[in-house]
């Protein structure tokens, strides 16, 4: 069991929410006045049964650490770290079990970073045109450039992708929500020694829809050989509940079973963003083929 999945054991989403509205029972539900609007007939229900609640005044939903981030502002970890500390849930205990955190180290970060300027540093000095425009042209002295640590960037887009995966960053990692709002971590322990595609699209995107046709026909055949499949969606609207439908609509049409993840707003650099381990994301879609270890064995754009 992992860290999530422990602390919702422990905590009644009813008992939870119950801080923070004041609930009274509905047949199996609860129902309260909704903490999102000025409603004055109560339309926030709370499933204790099913552990999610809605707010049909807002159209808002989800579990109990997506209620926690609502009403407090917080960002999921954070939520996590709340809700663990209230069901007395040792969060280092899970970190030391699974023998890595929940997403990238600080300290991976910048050494990805300094890994990558240093990349760009040896693609100057083999790039004769680079190099006399800086030194000549610009009239950059050595030291000058070696302080800043002035680099170049091969055209491929993908050189320093590749570079990282043989230095070693060949592992993935993210949490967001999926269509009802619950967030869903990669790595975890549903997807231990299976192997795993991480579909980078956006409902807005055909080529997306072709390639997703293709998925699910392999997601059919290999699922219960230890397939799984996240789409990483990103759509043209901000507000979480406009994207989920739109997502929605496009998942049920091609039948899709997979989860569908609502992770921003389209463009590379936004999914660049949310991935901070891919230094560079080309086109929509971008495919990204995991083996049973959570090593990165290809990215096809």
């Amino acid at each position: 069991m992992d860290a999530v999945s422990e602390v919702k054991a422990r905590l009644n989403i009813e008992d939870v929410i119950g801080e923070y509205v004041s609930l009274k029972r509905a047949g199996k539900n609860y129902k309260g006045l909704s903490p999102f609007s000025n409603e004055k007939t109560p339309s926030f229900v709370v499933s204790p049964e099913k552990q999610i609640w809605h707010d049909f005044s807002s159209g808002r939903g989800g579990d109990v650490f997506t209620f926690v981030q609502e009403v407090e502002g917080l960002d999921f970890k954070s939520a996590l770290e709340m809700l663990a500390r209230k069901a007395g849930v040792d969060l280092e205990q899970f970190a030391a079990k699974s023998g890595r955190r929940q997403g990238p180290s600080k300290e991976r970060l910048y050494d990805m970073l300094d890994q990558a300027a240093k990349f760009y540093q040896v693609q100057l000095g083999a790039n004769k045109p680079a190099l006399g425009y800086v030194a000549k042209k610009r009239a950059f002295s050595r030291e000058t450039i070696l302080k800043f640590r002035i680099g170049y960037s091969p055209d491929s887009g993908d050189a320093l992708t590749k570079y990282l995966l043989k230095k070693g960053y060949n592992q993935l990692s993210f949490a967001f929500p999926n269509l009802s709002g619950t967030n869903v971590s990669y790595p975890s322990e549903s997807v231990q020694d299976k192997v795993v595609i991480i579909q980078i699209m956006g409902s807005w995107c055909p080529n997306c829809m072709d390639e997703t046709r293709f998925l699910v026909e392999m997601y059919q055949k290999y699922h219960q050989q230890g397939l799984e499949i996240f789409s990483l969606c990103f759509e043209r609207s901000p507000v979480f509940e406009e994207a989920a439908k739109n997502v929605l609509r496009h998942k049920t049409h091609l039948n899709a079973k997979w989860d569908f993840l609502i992770t921003g707003q389209n463009g590379k650099n936004k999914a660049a963003n949310a991935l901070p381990m891919l230094n560079h994301i080309m086109s929509f879609p971008t495919t990204i083929f995991i083996d049973k270890k959570g090593v990165i064995r290809k990215i096809h754009t």
